[in-house]
């Protein structure tokens, strides 16, 4: 989220200087007055270079979420393929007669691996399709815009530099849910992995060639380290929801403040 973080306080500063260059040797009660034509310029160049940044940034996490994708997909293609040996073969019928509690927690933790490897599967295809992507102001709605005899070449560039600001804040959500997203499916294929070691673990143990007073020993610390591994994956998973959630409302609140600033510029200049 390092990126993510650095991107949140790259907008929070572009909006902030066009708040002063707003304010530019103004007295406080006094009517606010046209944007500067150069600062309007040197914005419209910033929003542009981070709304090119952040295109960037997507598709570099789109390869890492197929990267995803593909790692879980083969993972869930040969653990499916042993698991089914196994769980139809006669020795997990012997299991079910000898460790009933063995072969039922055994096939707890299958069931709980291969739903985390589908989870993380469906969240790197979520990463690939985000909900919403904007690229800026619509050309074609712009030219017309543009043909207005009382528009002027500065206020074009302004009402362009409102549109990418409002498109770099949209993009900055996507990539904040995206990178949750991925980071969520990269967790839940580590813990599918940790639960697999288990299963292994206790089918391994329930052999004759171990002890009675060796397996309950081994089951007992199979049982505590999935225990740990589901809780910790769930602490985790939460902690990251969160963080992502404060992401995107610090994100809302400044574009908000930015929306009322502007909707207050225009008012006070007369604008429609």
């Amino acid at each position: 989220m390092e990126r993510g973080d650095t991107r949140c306080v790259s907008i929070a500063t572009l909006q902030v200087i066009y708040f002063e260059l707003n304010r530019v040797h103004m007295p406080k009660n006094e009517k606010k007055s046209e944007i500067l034509p150069g600062s309007v310029e040197y914005l419209l160049d910033e929003a542009t270079r981070q709304m090119e940044e952040i295109s960037r940034t997507k598709d570099s996490l789109d390869t890492r979420g197929s990267l995803v994708i593909s790692f879980a997909g083969v993972i869930l293609s040969v653990f499916v393929g042993v698991f089914i040996s196994y769980w139809t073969s006669q020795a997990a019928v012997t299991m079910a007669k000898t460790a009933s509690f063995s072969f039922w927690f055994a096939l707890f933790l299958t069931i709980a691996a291969m739903f985390a490897l589908l989870l993380s599967i469906v969240l790197g295809l979520s990463v690939l399709t985000p909900k919403q992507f904007e690229v800026g102001p619509e050309v074609g709605m712009t030219y017309e815009v543009a043909h207005s005899p009382t528009l002027t070449l500065t206020g074009l560039r302004e009402a362009a530099l409102r549109s990418l600001v409002k498109g770099i804040s949209r993009n900055a959500e996507t990539y904040y849910r995206n990178v949750f997203q991925y980071n969520l499916a990269s967790l839940f294929s580590v813990v599918a992995l940790f639960l697999t070691v288990g299963v292994v673990g206790i089918i391994l143990s329930s052999t004759e060639t171990i002890s009675e007073g060796g397996r309950s020993a081994t089951l007992g610390i199979l049982c505590a380290f999935s225990a740990i591994t589901i809780l910790l994956g769930t602490i985790k998973g939460v902690s990251m929801w969160r963080s992502t959630r404060q992401l995107i409302e610090d994100e809302r609140r400044r574009f908000a403040n930015f929306t009322d600033f502007t909707a207050e510029t225009d008012r006070q200049l007369g604008r429609k």
